[in-house]
C-alpha cells in the first residue's frame, strides 16, 4: 500500500512547508502540490496522483477543500478514487477516514452531500430569480418576452438542448436555464398577471393641480371680485389675510375651479 499526500499552497498565505512537513510527519511516501490562485482550475498534480493510485493505496489530505474547489470537482474526483478502492484520510475531519469507517460509508456520505448541496444551490438560484421579480416588480416584462420564455421551454420540452436554444434563439445560456425555470416553477403565470392588470390600468397625468375645497373657493371668488376690481395684490393678500404663495395659487386655479 503507497500513502500518498496530496495539499494546495499559497505564496500569498506562504504556507507550502507548514502543509508539506503535516503530510511528512504522517508518513507519506510520496506528496503531491499545485498551487492554488483565482486563477488556476486546472490542477495537474492531483489528476497524476489519482491516475497512480491502486486498489488499497492511502491518500492523506489535510483537510478536505484540498480537492474540492467547487461541488462539481470533489464529485469527480471521489468518484473516480471510489471507483479505484483508494482509501482516504482526512486530518482536520476525523470521520472521513476509508480506514476507520469503511471505503463505501465514507464515500457515500461525501457523494450525498455533493447532491444535497448541488440540490441547495438550485433552490438558491431559483428563489433568487423569484425574489429579484418581486423586487423590481416585473420590470421590463412585456408580453413579446412572455412568448419568447413559452417558446424556450416548448423547445426545450420537445428534447431540444439547453445549448441548442441558445443558437436558435440567440440568448445566453443563464438566460435560457432562467426562463426554463420560470416557467416550470409557474412564476410565468404571475407575471402574466401582472402584464393584464398593468395594461388596464390608466396612468394618471403627473403634475395635476390639487383642486380647492368649497371654503377655499369662497377664497378663490373673493380673490376674482377684487382682481376685476383692480385691486392690488398686497392690498387683498392682507384683506383676506393670506399669504402671497397663497394668493397667486388661488389666483391660478380660480377660473378653472369656478368654472366647474
Amino acid at each position: 500500500m503507497t500513502r500518498f499526500g496530496y495539499f494546495l499552497y499559497s505564496e500569498v498565505e506562504n504556507n507550502f512547508f507548514q502543509e508539506f512537513e503535516a503530510l511528512k510527519n504522517e508518513g507519506c511516501q510520496s506528496i503531491f502540490y499545485d498551487e492554488y490562485t483565482s486563477i488556476n482550475d486546472n490542477y495537474d498534480s492531483l489528476n497524476l496522483l489519482i491516475k497512480k493510485c491502486r486498489p488499497g493505496d492511502l491518500l492523506v489530505l489535510r483537510s478536505l477543500d484540498h480537492i474540492c474547489l467547487s461541488t462539481k470537482q470533489l464529485s469527480y474526483n471521489i468518484n473516480q478514487l471510489k471507483e479505484k478502492e483508494c482509501h482516504l484520510v482526512v486530518l482536520e475531519q476525523e470521520s472521513l477516514n476509508t480506514i476507520k469507517f469503511g471505503l463505501n460509508s465514507v464515500y457515500s456520505f461525501i457523494l450525498d452531500f455533493c447532491d444535497y448541496h448541488s440540490a441547495f444551490h438550485s433552490n438558491c438560484v431559483l428563489q433568487r430569480d423569484r425574489s429579484y421579480l418581486n423586487k423590481k416588480v416585473y420590470k421590463g416584462w412585456t408580453p413579446e418576452k412572455v412568448i419568447l420564455v413559452k417558446n424556450c421551454f416548448k423547445l426545450y420540452s420537445r428534447g431540444m438542448t439547453k445549448n441548442e436554444i441558445v443558437n436558435l434563439e440567440g440568448l445566453k445560456l443563464s438566460t435560457v436555464q432562467k426562463y426554463i425555470n420560470l416557467y416550470t416553477s409557474g412564476e410565468l403565470n404571475r407575471i402574466e398577471t401582472y402584464i393584464l392588470n398593468k395594461e388596464k390600468t390608466i396612468k394618471k397625468p403627473h403634475g395635476k393641480p390639487r383642486g380647492l375645497s368649497d371654503k377655499n373657493k369662497v377664497i378663490a371668488r373673493k380673490i376674482k371680485i377684487m382682481v376685476s376690481k383692480k385691486m392690488s395684490p398686497k392690498i387683498i393678500q392682507d384683506q383676506l389675510d393670506i399669504s402671497k404663495t397663497t394668493y397667486y395659487r388661488y389666483k391660478k386655479l380660480e377660473m378653472k375651479e369656478l368654472t366647474n
